[in-house]
Order: structure tokens, then C-alpha cells, then sequence
């Protein structure tokens, strides 16, 4: 069996021949697995199965493969279902296609969003599938096919326990990432906060720092004005005080290159806002202008003696008499 799809022979009662079959059969089971990843399993299976046949120098009537479909998935429980037996491999893929949605149901809890879109939408899946077990027999007769889907019928009312479990732990886990997901958030909020209360903390001893790097500066500014009070050589006082205008020069500069900065910033969000209101106010005009055209042109009191002394003249014109 290969992804639930189980190949099989005719029945033989010799030992020699049933052990030929069987390595016939793994020999097609082996040639599917060793396909390349990017070729489809319906082209691997219908590759493989008459290149086997091939090799082995054997016909498909001659060994009588036939084809049968095991499906086990948590959506019916521990039960084995088994389609009837195809010889026709088309058939029997089309059917192993139709289980698809019935085949992927994997384990785990991370998975339950997943089961969770199966379990809502395995009534449709289910038809599909008995639609598809229904039409592998053209030939086979009424009371046959209305036995088989009573059977299949029962076995889903009588797997929707399982179901309804699964169902239940899909909502249980639904449940568990919601709580976890918002204890999440209640530790990212508590982080955040402790992260804004570091910072905070931190510009407060940057303030502190400033403010005493500002105070040593006075200090030694005012013992620089001291020693420069107490030269007695001219030259001096006029070097300090060379220095002290190159100082204040150069921070007027700097308070005069951030004062036009904002000055031109302004200037430019001021004329921005000039040029939007005019805007506006040109789209404000052109719309009543042509809302007073529009009520003009479609009174019923208007003529067209009317509109052309307004188009000559470029004013408005009355309604006709």
C-alpha cells in the first residue's frame, strides 16, 4: 500500500507464482517511492505500473493487479474504510483523488485550525467520495449500489462521535492559543512598561548630569571671569575678552542659523496652506459656478435665446419670459 492506495493480484494457490506476483507488487511499491518530489503521485503510480509490468515481462491480466482504496483518518475514527476493488487504474486514481480532503487530516495540536476547516467541510468531502466509490462500478446492479450507500451512510452517522471529539479538542485548542495569545500581551504590556519606566529613569539621570555639567561650566566660567578680573596686564583682559566675544558670537550664530530655519520652515508650511486654501477655494468657486450653470441650463423657464445672449455676454441670463 502507497498513500493508501493498495495494490493487489488475483488469487493463486501456488507458492511459486503468489511470490512472483509479490515481487512484482513491490517492485511497483519501490519504483513510486523513488520518483522525484516534483512529479505528481498520479503520474509516479502511472509511470511505474506498466514500466514494472514491462520489466518483469508480464501482462496486467496475467497477474490480475487490481486496485483498492484503505482510508484511515481520525475523521472516522479507528475504522479502516476499503473501497471496492478497481482493475482500472484511471478509475482507481480518480477516486484516490477524490480522498484528498480526506487523506490530509495530520496530528497535532498546532493542526487545529486545519481539522478544524476538515470537520466543517467534511459532509461535502464525504459525498464527493461516495460519488466517486458509486461510479467505479458502471454495470453493477441497483439493490447493490443502494446497499453500499446504506452501509457507507451508516458508517458516517456512526462515526460523528469521533467528530464531535474532535470537534471538541479543535475548540479546546482554540481556546489554549487565545489564552496564550493574551498572556502574550499582558507580558509584552508589562515588559513595555518596565522598558518606559528604565527609560524614563535614564532621562532623569541624563537630566541630572546636564544640569550639573551646566553648573561646573558657571563655575569655571565665573572663575574664569575672577582670574581674568584679577590680570593686571591689559593685553590680557583684552584677549579674554576676545574670547568671550568669540563665544558669544559664535553662539548667536548658532541661535540665529535655528531661528531662520524655523523661519523658513514656517514660511514654507505657511505658503503650502495658502496655496491648499486657494485651491480649495478655486474648487469651491468652479463648483458653484457650474451648480448656478447646471440650475440655469435645466430650468424649465430657461430659453436658448437665453443661453446664447449668456454665452455672447459672459453673464447670467434671466429665465425666458
Amino acid at each position: 500500500m502507497v498513500d493508501m492506495l493498495l495494490f493487489a493480484s488475483r488469487y493463486v494457490t501456488e507458492l511459486s507464482v503468489a511470490v512472483d506476483f509479490l515481487v512484482v507488487l513491490t517492485a511497483i511499491k519501490v519504483r513510486i517511492n523513488a520518483e522525484t518530489s516534483d512529479v505528481t503521485f498520479r503520474e509516479r503510480v502511472k509511470r511505474a505500473v506498466p514500466a514494472v509490468l514491462e520489466e518483469h515481462g508480464i501482462y496486467a491480466e496475467e497477474i490480475g493487479i487490481n486496485f483498492r482504496m484503505q482510508l484511515q483518518t481520525p475523521l472516522i475514527g479507528p475504522q479502516r474504510l476499503s473501497t471496492p476493488v478497481c482493475r482500472d487504474l484511471d478509475k482507481a486514481l480518480l477516486l484516490w483523488g477524490s480522498m484528498e480532503e480526506l487523506r490530509r487530516c495530520r496530528n497535532g495540536r498546532s493542526f487545529w485550525r486545519e481539522r478544524l476547516q476538515q470537520l466543517q467541510n467534511f459532509d461535502s468531502a464525504w459525498q464527493r467520495f461516495c460519488a466517486a466509490v458509486m461510479g467505479l462500478d458502471e454495470n453493477q446492479q441497483r439493490q447493490r449500489c443502494e446497499a453500499r450507500a446504506d452501509r457507507m451512510e451508516a458508517m458516517r452517522k456512526s462515526t460523528e462521535v469521533y467528530r464531535q471529539l474532535l470537534l471538541e479538542s479543535c475548540e479546546r485548542a482554540a481556546m489554549a492559543s487565545e489564552e496564550s495569545f493574551q498572556h502574550r500581551l499582558v507580558a509584552a504590556e508589562k515588559w513595555n512598561r518596565r522598558e518606559m519606566y528604565k527609560e524614563e529613569t535614564r532621562q532623569r539621570s541624563c537630566q541630572v548630569f546636564e544640569r550639573r555639567l551646566e553648573a561646573r561650566n558657571r563655575r569655571a566660567l565665573a572663575k574664569e571671569d575672577r582670574l581674568g578680573r584679577r590680570a593686571a596686564s591689559v593685553e590680557q583682559r583684552l584677549l579674554l575678552q576676545l574670547r568671550r566675544l568669540a563665544a558669544r558670537h559664535q553662539r548667536r550664530e548658532c541661535c540665529r542659523a535655528a531661528a531662520e530655519g524655523r523661519r523658513r520652515l514656517d514660511a514654507e508650511r505657511a505658503a503650502e496652506q495658502a496655496a491648499a486654501g486657494a485651491a480649495n477655494s478655486r474648487r469651491l468657486v468652479e463648483a458653484g459656478a457650474k451648480r448656478a450653470r447646471w440650475q440655469r441650463v435645466s430650468s424649465r423657464h430657461a430659453t436658448m435665446d437665453d443661453l446664447l445672449r449668456e454665452r455672447r455676454s459672459g453673464e447670467p441670463a434671466g429665465p425666458g419670459v
